[in-house]
């Protein structure tokens, strides 16, 4: 199913999906809800706007479904139409205007046309969305664990060899 081309069962779903029964296209798009919304994630850096994105990326899709003509899998065509909806929010985020009650604090050393330095944050993912149900950081960061001791206490200039 994953990167791979339609079965018989989705081609039938996307047979009846073309003929507008939602709930086929509900039960073709359903094993990607997730990943989707992990990708949609990773690119907006919040949940709130993944959630929007994933949204945006589901009606487009229902929307645009004649257009699919399966040269790509499904899930290929979804992750598409996911990213471009991402990029288009990155795009609208940058026009969105900063009131002047939130922006920067006039400083008279700086010059007018010094660019300012912007702080990114990344919001936590929501324990609720992890794949395994597990909450909290130890099931986030899991995969971290996960690596060679060696890389992970060069990177973080400490030693953690031989602990368990």
């Amino acid at each position: 199913m994953r990167g791979e081309p339609l079965n018989d069962t989705e081609r039938g779903l996307l047979a009846a999906a073309l003929e507008g029964d939602g709930r086929a296209y509900r039960e073709l798009v359903e094993p990607y809800h997730s990943e989707l919304h992990a990708h949609c994630y990773r690119m907006l850096a919040s949940a709130h706007d993944a959630d929007d994105a994933l949204q945006g990326t589901l009606l487009r899709a229902w929307r645009g479904l004649a257009g699919f003509e399966g040269r790509s899998s499904l899930r290929t065509w979804l992750y598409r139409i996911a990213t471009n909806t991402c990029l288009n929010a990155i795009e609208q985020r940058k026009r969105r205007e900063l009131p002047i009650e939130h922006g920067p604090s006039a400083d008279p050393g700086n010059p007018i046309d010094a660019p300012l330095a912007e702080s990114v944050w990344i919001e936590p993912y929501p324990d609720d969305a992890l794949k395994d149900g597990r909450a909290g950081p130890a099931a986030r960061y899991e995969p971290c664990a996960r690596g060679p001791y060696e890389s992970l206490s060069s990177l973080l200039e400490d030693s953690y060899v031989g602990r368990a």
